[in-house]
């Protein structure tokens, strides 16, 4: 009776053959699906990036470039992809992400947070809003001090877009300008 329940308890050679194979499996489904949505996120990305590129031309930054990238982190333990390439996974898939900008032709895209004044944060992100809530506009938009840096044209420009943006969804904004 022991030796049985000890042969049940450790398993047999075939059992763990067995999950062996089904764990390998899984390993490959998993880079396999990790591929794929690396695939969708690059080509949504490059949507992103042309049409928010295109909503700060309108909000006086015609040279400026947003840039969304899609990148992997490699790590030499992580998840072998089909190409061949080792990289970090977790549950958000294995991509890392990050929002560049090069504020002017000739500029190289860097970190927004490393280089964009307080008035580029603002109309940066008020054209990702834009951009965003075309395809899931969320329920309230609350902008403080959209107005930064900016007057005259460039107002008029950001208060368009925040109409636009109220025939979709509420929107509550903190400004000192007319225009906005």
């Amino acid at each position: 009776s022991i030796r049985a329940e000890l042969a049940d308890l450790t398993g047999n050679d075939q059992d763990v053959a067995q999950l062996r194979s089904a764990a390998s499996a899984a390993v490959t489904d998993l880079a396999s699906a990790a591929d794929r949505l690396t695939t969708a996120r690059r080509q949504a990305a490059e949507r992103l990036s042309a049409r928010v590129s295109a909503e700060l031309a309108g909000l006086a930054m015609p040279q400026a470039h947003f840039v969304a990238e899609v990148d992997h982190r490699a790590d030499p333990a992580g998840l072998t992809l089909p190409d061949g390439s080792s990289v970090a996974f977790g549950e958000s898939g294995t991509d890392v992400v990050r929002f560049l900008l090069a504020p002017h032709a000739g500029a190289s895209p860097a970190p927004i947070g490393d280089g964009a004044s307080g008035g580029e944060l603002s109309r940066i992100m008020l054209a990702l809003e834009v951009v965003l809530a075309e395809t899931s506009p969320p329920s309230v938009f609350i902008f403080d001090e959209v107005d930064a840096g900016i007057g005259g044209r460039t107002a008029v420009e950001v208060g368009r877009r925040l109409a636009r943006l109220a025939q979709r969804s509420q929107v509550l904004v903190v400004t000192h300008l007319p225009q906005v």
